[in-house]
């Protein structure tokens, strides 16, 4: 009987509200209800963000971990010169960051700089080059102390864990980072040879060559004022020296090959 009655007072209740004749009640009612719908899906993704940040925290823990080995921040994770320079880089990654902190330009030529740096953004795979034992030993030395470099990173992502361990992968991880296949194609040019000569040292494609060239120069441009962090006005000088060698001829026409 007490249930019979209270039902019978929420019904009264709900007749006698002042909503009850609104004339737009059922829009109304349907906003509610949409947005009691927009509530529940707003819990769903905030609950699948939490464990999101779960399953990230592992790899965020291990990348701190490897800057602070690398000195890009100290244990109290203030950050270092090396970050400061990383930051000005933009979208480079540490690898370009540790070849420029540990001066392995410093002592090039900029026709070397331009060719070491262009392992950066050489995107081309599997060309034949000819020649490449042609290179000035300076270079060639150059070359090693990056891939050095490089592995030494690839190797520390592999001990945190950050990349798998597989068979061979220091290498497939190492061509994803550096890519030397333009090297030689690329020093040829900063060293004012032709567009068609510079096409016969290699198999690829000319619009692969004048893209990498293109985005060498975006990369040297960018370096300028991680050169101002450091201080280093002596690799200032290379790299702009680098950047003018580059900028000539047929690859900074107008062309398809800028599209």
């Amino acid at each position: 009987m007490d249930l019979f009655n209270e039902i019978k007072d929420l019904k009264k209740k709900l007749t006698d509200h002042v909503c009850h004749a609104c004339e737009y009640k059922q829009k109304h009612l349907d906003v509610i209800n949409r947005l009691q719908t927009i509530d529940e899906e707003v819990k769903v993704l905030q609950s699948n963000l939490s464990e999101d940040n779960l399953a990230f925290m592992d790899e965020f823990e291990a990348r701190r971990r490897i800057l602070r080995e690398l000195n890009y921040m100290d244990e109290t994770e203030n950050a270092l010169i090396k970050a400061r320079v990383a930051r000005e880089l933009g979208s480079a990654d540490i690898f370009l960051c540790e070849v420029i902190m540990e001066n392995v330009l410093i002592d090039l030529t900029p026709e070397e700089v331009a060719a070491i740096l262009a392992a950066f953004v050489c995107q081309v795979k599997k060309v034949e080059i000819e020649h490449n034992d042609t290179l000035p030993e300076t270079l060639l030395d150059a070359m090693d102390q990056v891939e050095d470099l490089c592995k030494n990173i690839i190797n520390l992502e592999i001990k945190h864990q950050v990349i798998p361990d597989i068979e061979g992968g220091e290498e497939l991880y190492l061509k994803e980072k550096v890519n030397f296949d333009l090297t030689k194609v690329v020093y040829e040019w900063a060293c004012q040879k032709d567009f068609a000569e510079i096409c016969k040292l290699t198999d690829a494609q000319e619009g692969s060559i004048v893209r990498t060239i293109l985005r060498l120069d975006i990369l040297l441009r960018g370096l300028t004022n991680a050169c101002k962090v450091m201080g280093n006005m002596k690799l200032l000088k290379l790299i702009e020296d680098a950047s003018h060698l580059i900028r000539r001829d047929i690859v900074f026409a107008g062309s398809l090959y800028l599209e």
